[in-house]
This record gives C-alpha cells, sequence and structure tokens, in this order.
C-alpha cells in the first residue's frame, strides 16, 4: 500500500473529523457560487432591473471572494489547532514536518475536490431560490429557471484554487514555524486550564 492510499484510507476513516469544516467550505462555495450566478442570468436580461441586479451581485461577489478566503484561512488554523494531538503523534512515530505538511495537502485536496463538486451542484439550485427571492424583493412576475453558467462555475473553481494554495501555504508555514508537538502540549494546557475553570 502507498503512502497516498493509506492518507486516503485514512481520511475516509475520519471523514465525521472533517464534518464541520467540511459543511463551513461547502456553505461558503454554495453562497458564492448562487451569488455569482446572478450575473449571468440571461433570464433577467429583459427586465429593467437588470443592470441593477447585475451590477450589485458582482460588487457583492469581489466582496465575498475576499471574505470567504478569510473565512477559510481562519477555519483552516482552527481545524489544524483541533488535530495538533494527531499530528504529534505522527511525528513520533518518526514522519518528518514535510511527511507532514503533505498528509494536509493530500487531505486539503480531496477536501475542497469534494467541496467544489457538492459546493457547485447544491449552489445550482441555490441560485435559483436567490433569484426568486430577489424577484420577491422587486416586485418581478416570472418563472425562475434552474440557473447554470460556465462563468459561474470558473469563478467559484477560481476560488476554491485560491483557498487550496493558502491554506497550503498556511500550512507551511505553521508546521515549519512551531513543531507540532510543542502545539499539542500548548492545546493541553488550555485544555486543563479550561477544565479547572469550569470546575
Amino acid at each position: 500500500m502507498s503512502f497516498n492510499e493509506i492518507i486516503f484510507k485514512n481520511f475516509r476513516q475520519n471523514l465525521s473529523h472533517y464534518a464541520i469544516y467540511l459543511f463551513s467550505l461547502i456553505t461558503s462555495v454554495v453562497l458564492f457560487f448562487s451569488f455569482v450566478a446572478l450575473k449571468y442570468t440571461h433570464s433577467i436580461n429583459i427586465t429593467e432591473t437588470y443592470p441593477i441586479i447585475k451590477e450589485g451581485s458582482q460588487v457583492g461577489s469581489y466582496f465575498l471572494f475576499f471574505i470567504i478566503v478569510a473565512f477559510l484561512l481562519y477555519a483552516n488554523v482552527l481545524f489544524l489547532k483541533r488535530r495538533s494531538s494527531e499530528l504529534a503523534l505522527y511525528q513520533t512515530l518518526g514522519l518528518s514536518k514535510f511527511n507532514i505538511i503533505y498528509i494536509l495537502m493530500f487531505e486539503q485536496l480531496l477536501i475542497f475536490s469534494i467541496t467544489a463538486i457538492l459546493g457547485i451542484t447544491i449552489g445550482i439550485f441555490g441560485s435559483k431560490i436567490l433569484l426568486m427571492i430577489v424577484f420577491t424583493l422587486l416586485g418581478i412576475k416570472e418563472k425562475v429557471p434552474i440557473i447554470f453558467s460556465f462563468r459561474a462555475v470558473f469563478e467559484t473553481l477560481l476560488l476554491i484554487g485560491v483557498a487550496y494554495f493558502l491554506t497550503a501555504a498556511q500550512n507551511l508555514i505553521l508546521v515549519l514555524k512551531q513543531s507540532i508537538s510543542e502545539l499539542s502540549k500548548h492545546n493541553q494546557a488550555k485544555q486543563m486550564n479550561h477544565n479547572k475553570n469550569y470546575i
């Protein structure tokens, strides 16, 4: 069994541990795709409010892009700290920091691939719901179709790609800068203090 196969098997067995992180990623992608899709919805070209909707969604998508990337970087730090004991065990077993970084990058690739597939799929239906809300607010009585745009898919994949490389760089810096075992001890100390305060 190759190193990649071991990582993949471990990923499947511990999928429940990634649930919250994965949920936050998928939710972010669904929101972004739904918002971006409004820019490329040809069904609202005939309405007088289309320029307003297009401009608003364009500005909003740029704003969301940076907000989501910042949020994902923050979530990644929390996720890494949560797994510090597990990563410290890898070090104890003799894995180097670069092995650990490789594991994290491979797992992130799996997570972001799942996020891309589920996020865009759900986002297609989410964009319809968002457009229905916009039509209702603007008083537009028109049938809302299911929205699919290759441009929206491209922009969403761009977001996922940027987030992946930034989180990979973040993991690289965090792992090389601080020992995983030191981070684990720090988290254990925080947990002990929390338990004392709770008591």
